[in-house]
Parts: C-alpha cells; sequence; structure tokens
C-alpha cells in the first residue's frame, strides 16, 4: 500500500542502531529541516522501535505464540 504523499526516512538512531520514522516530503523545506527534524531528535525516547524500548509493558501482552503440539505449551528455548 502507498501513500499518497511522498515521505523522506529519517534516522533517529546511529548508523549501527538504525531508528528511522518518517517525515513528510510535501512539509515547508525550512519547517521540515529546522522545527520537525529538531524536534523528533530531541524527543526521540519518546519512540519505540523494538520491546526493549518499551520498558513496563509485559511480555504476555507482546508475545504470540504458536502451539504446534494440541495440548501442550511450549517454553522459550524449548
Amino acid at each position: 500500500m502507498e501513500s499518497q504523499d511522498p515521505f523522506e526516512e529519517i534516522n533517529l538512531g546511529t548508523e549501527e542502531n538504525w531508528k528511522p520514522t518518517y517525515v513528510g516530503k510535501l512539509l515547508d523545506v525550512g519547517f521540515q529541516e529546522k522545527k520537525m527534524i529538531f524536534s523528533l531528535q530531541e524527543f526521540k525516547d519518546c519512540f519505540a522501535w523494538d520491546y526493549e524500548d518499551m520498558l513496563g509493558l509485559s511480555s504476555e501482552l507482546v508475545e504470540h505464540r504458536l502451539p504446534i503440539c494440541e495440548g501442550k505449551t511450549c517454553e522459550a528455548g524449548t
């Protein structure tokens, strides 16, 4: 599915730990570069890319399990 407006990918992480987000290319160039991207970088700790970034979130809420044997449960690592 494609969006109507084009987007530019912005990395809020490092080259080794890429944390992408997207900014609309149709925004005013001055606003986009000076205010939007600055604000995203300043508040990047408010975003989550991995479960490890969401402290306090129960793993029972975010983990998906597929029982492959009827009547059995599988534990992580087994």
